[in-house]
């Protein structure tokens, strides 16, 4: 006999729309076809991308100043002989002022920007990015056991006995070069995120507050007294950097540069390298959409363009194949157009009219 099916479902059963999966959904159902248009239609765009980054990236005008150690592999990929000038030998010496001229290669037009680079400079260990008190940088009252307790001694409390702040390995290794151009005004301000520039403050007492060593007394020329903190230089510095080539903006030239100018750079070498065999770099570049100089951007572009139409042509290969395969299936399986053989062993074949 059969039994009556219950149309009460079983205790602790759920019987929800998302338990019995009833509820509406989206699905990729993707045919060849359409794998093949997004491949070319993707690839097309990267190769149209890459050659916009390649034009921009060609026409970007840059000076690159190399002045102590090497660390020419961080030239960009399209850097012209003309556009780098060696100046290790002027330069070379902690605390050594030097002066030299080095020639526009191709004209810049403003805002040119100028920035540093130093290396290799790890910013980004740990134990280098925790070396500082927060609540001090925001001008907040600090205890002296917190201090004791994120920033090493000779980082808090200098030879005089002066104590300093702000404390921590970040702000004592502050890069304090500086750079001059004759004749051309380099303007620094808009080199530091704006949101960070507000949120540090000078503390209470400032500048007044007895033995105590302030970022303009140990970084003159770089931090003013009227700015402490708050100095976009000093902000820029204390953004931690991701890589080893460390790339800090100096400031903006918002004049044009025409090709073949001459210009007397004056530098002083102030921040010590050698102890780490490192290297410093100063950098005047044009900014396009696609940034400065870096042919390597528009080639990735173009190489990752390549990638997705040859993507697209091994999806068409395939589909065809897979296609010829199923219509020599269909003509097997089909009796009216199967070869005939007779017992002469000649061919033949009958139509379905015979």
């Amino acid at each position: 006999e059969e039994q009556e099916v219950s149309a009460t479902p079983p205790a602790g059963v759920d019987v929800s729309a998302f338990a019995q999966q009833k509820h509406r959904g989206l699905y990729f159902d993707g045919s060849h076809r359409l794998v093949r248009l997004a491949s070319f239609l993707a690839g097309l765009l990267l190769f149209v991308l890459g050659l916009l980054a390649h034009s921009s990236s060609t026409s970007m005008g840059q000076l690159r100043i190399h002045y102590q150690g090497d660390g020419y592999d961080t030239d960009p990929l399209g850097t012209t002989e003309e556009e780098v000038v060696h100046a290790q030998s002027t330069c070379h010496g902690v605390g050594k002022t030097c002066t030299f001229k080095a020639k526009v290669a191709q004209t810049m037009r403003p805002p040119i920007l100028v920035y540093y680079g130093v290396g290799p400079y790890y910013q980004n260990y740990n134990y280098y990015m925790k070396s500082e008190v927060s609540k001090e940088l925001l001008g907040k009252p600090v205890p002296a056991g917190l201090r004791e307790k994120m920033c090493l001694s000779y980082t808090r409390v200098d030879a005089q006995g002066k104590e300093i702040v702000p404390c921590g390995m970040k702000a004592f290794s502050m890069f304090n070069d500086t750079f001059t151009i004759k004749g051309v005004e380099i303007d620094k301000h808009g080199v530091a995120w704006e949101s960070d520039v507000q949120r540090y403050n000078n503390p209470a007492g400032y500048p007044n507050k007895p033995q105590t060593s302030w970022l303009h007394d140990r970084y003159p020329g770089v931090v003013t007294q009227e700015d402490g903190v708050k100095s976009e230089q000093f902000v820029a510095w204390m953004r931690p950097a991701a890589l080893p080539h460390l790339v800090k903006r100096y400031g903006w030239i918002n004049q044009e540069l025409k090709d073949g100018t001459e210009l007397e750079i004056t530098i002083q070498n102030v921040y010590p390298v050698d102890g780490f065999e490192g290297y410093k770099h100063l950098v005047l570049t044009e900014l396009g959409s696609f940034g400065g100089r870096h042919h390597g951007f528009g080639y990735a572009l173009l190489v990752c363009g390549a990638l997705c139409m040859v993507l697209g042509a091994a999806v068409a290969v395939m589909a065809y194949c897979q296609d010829g395969a199923s219509r020599r299936s269909f003509v097997d399986s089909d009796p009216a157009s199967r070869p005939l053989i007779p017992d002469g062993g000649t061919s033949s074949s009958v139509s379905p009219s015979d």
